[in-house]
């Protein structure tokens, strides 16, 4: 099975693989495949190959690129705690 077949799950989780076997540059490639093939709007589904990428970039001493991520990772998280706050109000009432 070719790596540009895997699902973007699959992928993920080769990314890691490469980041444990300190091959960063790997990593990058394999999130960078999972972010073309996931539109903007999938945004939870976008989180873990975001994540990879933030990792890869730091290992490969890469501080500029690693930021310019964070903010969507940033926007990510903060839709998820509204979401959880809007659901824990929800239940309360």
């Amino acid at each position: 099975v070719c790596s540009s077949d895997l699902d973007p799950l699959a992928q993920v989780g080769q990314a890691a693989l490469a980041l444990d076997r300190a091959n960063p540059r790997e990593a990058l490639d394999y999130a960078e495949r999972v972010l073309r093939r996931l539109p903007e709007g999938d945004r939870l589904e976008r989180m873990p190959a975001l994540e990879i990428q933030v990792r890869a970039f730091l290992a490969l001493g890469d501080l500029a690129s690693a930021r310019n991520v964070l903010p969507e990772l940033d926007s990510i998280a903060a839709s998820v705690n509204e979401s959880g706050a809007t659901i824990a109000g929800g239940e309360a009432g």
